[in-house]
């Protein structure tokens, strides 16, 4: 009588076993035709420049390899309106040829710099332009003539350069389940609807949208303390990204991945996920604290003070991005770092970027000069990077100390 139940139960343990393995396979099938899909849909996403090679008329940098520094300009547009193209948030991010640190340079939508002649969308020539504001080439021909425009200015050869919609910066941060800001003081800007309450809060997309483009009320100078908002709310942004909370949530990690490259346009020599992915793991070893922030050197442009010109420091800064070298201490005084969070600056900060003396440069939101001249103060002997606290500095630039 044992035996025939040995032999059941020897029966049941097969139909178990191929039952499981029927299971697992059927899984992992399914688990790689979705991860396939996935891929494809992902790549599919990622949108490319129009006429990018006519526009790029000049020789282009050979595709970095392993052990060369990489220089990718990113650029944040907005929706095209009667005014044409509009460029709110340029950053160059340099990351070393060792891997072992990058930082990204803001660049001044209002600067003044000499543009170069640009092929337009419709392979249309848009002559140059001397002493334009540095957003125009945006205008003129798009994030490619932004790339001509800053190798001309700098010589930093370009490697890449990714184009984000502000629509898609939105979709981004809500995949994520917001990103951590603080706001010293509440912000009600009725004329472009923007309200933001005073404190730190874990902020929704649209919140962070508002946070990063705001520079009626945010900050008393204007678009130099929204681009530290900015460099500030990156930094947070990758905290949130690396983070427990995002990494071992794949649904979010999927959305998040959607959004990106459901906003981004990317030059051809990285337009696929397998490239991306292979920059992503070469990147992989930069700690945050080995990321840092800082806006290009400035200063006033005397004939009119809603306008900026490079300074001279900005030629060292260049010659450091050039020869692959890290930020000296010329240039970490106002520097933000990605493992800062919720908008706050760390105190020592430097006041170069946000001088008490003037007037705030083109506070309004379109490219049209705001008439503040007559809000400058008198100039003072006393040198303002030298009279400013930390707390001070903060506040200019709408930061948290």
């Amino acid at each position: 009588m044992s035996t025939p139940k040995r032999r059941a139960q020897r029966k049941r343990r097969h139909t178990v076993l191929r039952a499981v393995l029927a299971t697992a396979f059927t899984l992992a099938l399914v688990t790689a035709l979705s991860v396939t899909f996935l891929y494809r849909q992902l790549e599919g996403n990622l949108g490319e420049f129009a006429n990018e090679e006519e526009q790029f008329d000049y020789e282009r940098p050979e595709e970095v390899a392993d052990g060369e520094p990489l220089d990718i300009l990113l650029v944040g547009s907005d929706k095209p309106d009667e005014g044409g193209r509009r460029s709110d948030t340029t950053i160059l991010m340099h990351v070393s040829a060792d891997r072992d640190f990058a930082y990204g340079i803001s660049l001044p939508r209002d600067a003044l710099v000499d543009r170069p002649d640009c092929i337009d969308d419709d392979s249309e020539t848009v002559p140059g332009e001397e002493m334009a504001m540095f957003n125009t080439a945006y205008n003129a021909g798009g994030a490619i003539c932004t790339v001509k425009t800053l190798e001309t200015l700098t010589d930093v050869p370009i490697d890449a350069v990714v184009e984000m919609d502000f629509d898609g910066f939105e979709r981004m941060v809500d995949a994520i389940d917001g990103v951590e800001i603080c706001v010293p003081n509440e912000i009600e800007d009725e004329e472009f609807n923007i309200s933001l309450p005073e404190g730190t809060y874990n902020a929704t997309g649209e919140q962070a949208l508002d946070y990063v483009r705001e520079r009626h009320q945010g900050s008393p100078n204007g678009d130099l303390g929204r681009m530290k908002r900015q460099q500030a709310f990156l930094a947070s942004m990758a905290n949130k990204v690396v983070s427990a909370e995002t990494l071992t949530n794949p649904n979010r990690v999927y959305s998040f991945l959607e959004a990106v490259t459901g906003s981004m346009t990317i030059s051809s020599d990285y337009r696929s996920l397998a490239k991306l992915a292979d920059l992503g793991l070469q990147l992989n070893g930069i700690g945050l604290d080995q990321i840092t922030f800082i806006t290009v050197p400035n200063e006033e442009y005397e004939p009119n003070p809603n306008r900026l010109v490079w300074s001279e420091d900005a030629d060292d800064l260049w010659e450091l991005v050039r020869t692959d070298q890290p930020l000296t201490q010329q240039f970490l005084g106002e520097a933000i770092t990605a493992e800062d969070s919720a908008g706050t600056i760390a105190p020592g900060g430097s006041a170069s970027a946000a001088p008490s003396t003037t007037a705030p440069p083109t506070s309004s939101a379109t490219d049209e000069p705001t008439g503040t001249d007559s809000a400058t103060s008198e100039p003072t002997d006393e040198d303002p990077a030298e009279s400013l606290t930390p707390e001070e500095i903060a506040a200019q630039n709408g930061l948290c100390a």
